[in-house]
């Protein structure tokens, strides 16, 4: 059986109201369903599982029968998947779409048209198209058991989550650390994003190296006094968090319980990414 936790927050909705089933993979998979029929489309629903076998068909199998068993068939649910292969962010007055294969062929050598599927998100604050590749496969096995899959890439959700929780005045520094990867943006006083970059990582003492490095690359000395928020479902999250407030201010990002039809308490921290998420998708 595959270990499952669940998080309801009010009366299970009628399916006609749910908006949209967000999911992202992490070993198995998070996902989180939103109402429409509520204030602000709440979140009704948060559940990480752990799959027995990290096959996307299991993932999917398992998707598929939560889904319907809760709500309605998987032909009626507008799911929104989480994409994570390569990317690349072009401001909009240089993007052309007739362009993409090129764009993408000059920053990423492993990228092959007869192999990956294009696909784009349009980050409104920033006015800027961000393009990214995701196998055929992929795309081929979510629209086959999900017809009206949408997909966003993980980094555009980032950014629209950085802008979401910026600062009214100062610098907003954001961090996101998963098992493999690091996100880290920056946006200054005036509300401009001044860095944004994803990292690979294998241990805790890359995310160290990487952020405390473009920290003072980016603001010199001035990094001592800025603050981190922080976020994601790395599990030695807290120590990671432990070790930079060696160095810096480290603030872990707030349950944003406004988007929970709750009256309860607020769900673990660990949820915190999915939530913005989500709601950003």
């Amino acid at each position: 059986m595959n270990e499952k936790d669940e998080l309801h927050f009010g009366e299970n909705p009628d399916p006609l109201d749910i908006q949209k089933v967000y999911v992202e993979e992490n070993g198995g998979f998070l996902f989180a369903a939103i109402s429409s029929s509520l204030e602000q489309g709440a979140i009704v629903y948060l559940a990480k599982i752990k799959l027995n076998q990290p096959l996307r068909q299991s993932l999917l199998n398992e998707l598929q029968q939560t889904i319907c068993s809760k709500w309605s068939s998987r032909d009626n649910v507008p799911l929104s998947y989480c994409a994570n292969g390569q990317n690349t962010l072009i401001p909009k007055e240089f993007y052309e779409k007739k362009l993409e294969s090129k764009y993408l062929r000059l920053n990423h050598f492993d990228y092959d048209v007869k192999k990956h599927h294009n696909n784009r998100d349009y980050i409104s604050w920033l006015n800027t198209q961000n393009i990214y590749f995701q196998s055929l496969a992929e795309v081929d096995d979510f629209r086959g058991q999900f017809p009206k899959t949408k997909f966003t890439h993980r980094s555009s959700l980032f950014i629209r989550a950085l802008q979401l929780i910026k600062e009214v005045d100062g610098t907003t520094i954001l961090m996101e650390c998963t098992m493999d990867q690091m996100m880290m943006g920056i946006i200054n006083s005036k509300g401009q994003l001044k860095f944004f970059n994803t990292f690979k990582i294998a241990g805790s003492n890359d995310i160290l190296y990487f952020a405390l490095g473009t920290l003072k690359n980016e603001l010199g000395e001035q990094y001592k006094n800025v603050t981190i928020k922080i976020m994601g479902s790395h599990p030695n999250l807290s120590e990671i968090t432990a070790a930079l407030g060696e160095y810096v201010y480290i603030e872990t990002v707030p349950t944003p319980e406004h988007y929970l039809n709750l009256n309860s308490d607020n769900p673990p921290s660990e949820f915190t990414s999915l939530i913005l998420h989500s709601v950003c998708a």
